[in-house]
């Protein structure tokens, strides 16, 4: 299953996201103008959306580690083929020069049963919650946009 061909996935998320407890369902969708950037939807009650990338390719030796009991709530490994990696990105509208991305509590997905859960890595002491996408005040962008 795979979002880079403009198809979207649908999975819920029982506890919703860390500041979102009430959005459950949720649809994930490429723009082919904004990759490597995905944008991650909720479905009801409002429709909220978020920007979000999968690190892998992009964040150099991100490791996702997930707790023996996030693990098993999932039915999957973290780099089991079913895994769907993906860590939200923040745009300040203060600061749109700058994206950064959580790579302490990503969104980890098991594709084959729609169902996911933001987790807080059992390695989270090697990641920010703040990691640079972009930074075009820097003399090189980390991620092309």
């Amino acid at each position: 299953m795979s979002v880079s061909g403009g198809g979207a996935i649908r999975f819920e998320l029982p506890a919703g996201l860390v500041g979102f407890a009430e959005l459950k369902q949720f649809e994930l969708g490429a723009d082919s103008g904004a990759e490597p950037f995905l944008l991650l939807r909720s479905m009801e009650p409002e429709q909220i959306e978020f920007v979000a990338i999968r690190p892998e390719g992009i964040v150099p030796d991100y490791r996702v580690e997930l707790s023996d009991e996030d693990a098993a709530e999932l039915g999957l490994s973290a780099d089991g083929p079913e895994a769907l990696v993906l860590v939200i990105a923040t745009i300040r509208s203060w600061e749109p020069q700058r994206v950064t991305a959580n790579l302490v509590a990503p969104i980890v997905v098991n594709r084959g049963r729609g169902l996911g859960k933001q987790v807080v890595l059992t390695n989270y002491q090697k990641y920010s919650t703040a990691y640079p996408l972009i930074d075009e005040g820097a003399e090189e962008a980390v991620a092309p946009c």
